[in-house]
């Protein structure tokens, strides 16, 4: 129920917040350890908890680093060291707040929170998957990538 509340909160205040800004809120860093910086516009910005992430926003973690996100489709995600991530858009066509996020390199984790239904792609440069409401984790790199499931289904398919 409190993370239900969390993405809820998450959804007001962005959308409250996005209107100083030219893209809409995507989400919310929810932690933050070590070095975290975000790509908005034209150079890279050191971030700390409680920033709001925006979509197209570039996150790059540091060595010895990680970051956790919430995203206002529900969904929460680790980062781990090394981790380059891109920030989804809402698929502009679909009012359901489907979200197609990247990670270019690095580790992740993720997983819903509160009751899904919706649909959350991942991409990778080799692989692209598609998660219905579960818990899982990849590891990418510019030539492969490595998905674990641990609760729920996921469709992997080529990029």
């Amino acid at each position: 129920m409190n993370k239900v509340l969390i993405s809820a909160l998450v959804l007001s205040l962005g959308l409250v917040h996005s209107a100083a800004q030219a893209a809409p809120v995507a989400g919310v860093l929810s932690a933050v350890r070590g070095t975290v910086e975000v790509h908005r516009g034209a150079s890279w910005t050191g971030v700390s908890k409680g920033a709001f992430l925006y979509e197209g926003d570039k996150l790059r973690v540091g060595a010895r680093s990680v970051c956790a996100l919430t995203l206002i489709s529900g969904v929460e995600i680790k980062l781990n060291a090394g981790a380059l991530f891109e920030v989804p858009a809402r698929e502009a066509d679909d009012r359901s707040g489907f979200q197609r996020a990247k990670l270019n390199r690095g580790g992740a984790w993720a997983r819903w929170l509160g009751a899904s239904g919706k649909k959350f792609e991942m991409r990778t440069p080799t692989a692209t998957i598609g998660v219905r409401g579960t818990e899982w984790g990849e590891e990418a790199d510019a030539t492969s990538t490595e998905v674990s499931c641990f609760s729920g289904s996921v469709e992997v398919g080529n990029a």
